[in-house]
């Protein structure tokens, strides 16, 4: 899925070319007929010339799109989209760090402290997010609620359902589980 249907799911993609390689492939053979009198088969030399023309035809095409589509703010990326906003005065927001709030749930204990910057590991074993405050833990709290931030800007810490921010980097001793 690219980026484009997670901005604006409900514009359809433009294409300024289509992108067909068997037709062009076709017609490439039949311009070759129409020249020469044969029809290039499966094992003549020059299919695979044909074949090669066919196939950089259609990346040209591809290309051609991708930079068409670089002309409208649902599809720009990078410095396109910084471009497009300048005609608006419009500046790019830099990318910021998703938040969650995870519930931790205590063993019987004598008060602690979650310090800032302890680590939860996502389900996919890469994305890591980290306590934004020191959060004192009663010892009468049986549970609580965290602030996390993710240590990557960006999109890499978004879409995560709840329960899967739930791996203690560093086991607590007295968290039962988050």
């Amino acid at each position: 899925m690219s980026l484009q249907h997670v901005r604006f799911p409900d514009i359809p993609e433009p294409s300024i070319l289509d992108v067909n390689y068997d037709a062009d492939l076709r017609r490439l053979k039949e311009a070759y007929q129409a020249r020469t009198g044969h029809y290039p088969g499966i094992s003549d030399p020059e299919t695979v010339t044909l074949e090669q023309l066919a196939y950089e035809k259609s990346e040209l095409k591809e290309m051609i799109n991708e930079e068409g589509k670089q002309n409208l703010l649902p599809f720009a990326v990078g410095a396109r989209l910084d471009n497009l906003g300048l005609l608006t005065e419009t500046e790019r927001l830099p990318a910021s760090s998703a938040l969650t709030t995870i519930q931790f749930v205590m063993k019987p204990h004598t008060g602690f402290v979650i310090h800032k910057g302890f680590e939860m590991m996502a389900i996919d074993g890469q994305t890591v997010f980290v306590a934004m405050v020191d959060t004192a833990i009663a010892p009468e709290d049986t549970e609580k609620a965290i602030g996390f931030q993710c240590q990557t800007p960006g999109v890499v810490g978004n879409n995560f359902a709840p329960g899967q921010i739930a791996q203690m980097v560093k086991p607590l001793e007295f968290v039962a589980s988050a």
